[in-house]
């Protein structure tokens, strides 16, 4: 039986964006993100992050710092017993076109073959429309937070959006409610 998941935005959407974090010390998490991953952890929904970070591309920092980041965002998330399942990410920059930049779908299409993933009982939640337009390209439901760079965004919607959420605990909230 395929699985429901939630594809979730990193920077802007579960922790401050800064802007290119390639330092741990620059991970802080919004104050209500990891328990509402750990409600998408107790309902049994995959939880992948799906994000950009062209700072590798760019030469800001390195692969091994981006890992030493997601070591330092899973601590921060066990502390409230909350964990993702994977964390895809695309090292390179705009220019290069590649297919595993969002909105490009690539990424999403790993995560459905490696977790069984029904996408039309899915999410991708983000603050960006750039996360709306993922969510179109693979079938997937859209929901824009208003954190990061989402209250602007809001105001320019291009893709359809399934619903306009205050944070992601309020977009999870939304989900595990029946999307109603």
């Amino acid at each position: 039986m395929a699985k429901r998941a939630a594809f979730l935005d990193r920077d802007g959407t579960i922790n401050a964006d800064p802007g290119y974090i390639g330092n741990p010390d620059d991970m802080v998490l919004f104050s209500r993100s990891a328990r509402a991953i750990k409600m998408l952890n107790d309902a049994d929904v995959v939880v992948v992050i799906v994000t950009n970070q062209s700072g590798i591309g760019r030469g800001y920092f390195t692969r091994d710092d981006l890992d030493r980041v997601h070591d330092r965002f899973r601590e921060l998330l066990k502390k409230e017993d909350a964990y993702v399942d994977d964390i895809l990410y695309c090292p390179h920059k705009p220019s290069d076109r590649c297919k595993c930049r969002k909105p490009g779908t690539e990424l999403l299409d790993i995560a459905v073959e490696k977790y069984g993933i029904d996408m039309a009982a899915s999410f991708v939640v983000g603050d960006k429309n750039t996360d709306l337009k993922l969510a179109e390209n693979a079938g997937a439901n859209g929901i824009l937070v208003k954190t990061g760079h989402g209250e602007e965004e809001s105001l320019s919607t291009i893709s359809p959006c399934a619903y306009v959420a205050e944070d992601l605990f309020d977009a999870v909230e939304w989900i595990l409610g029946g999307g109603k």
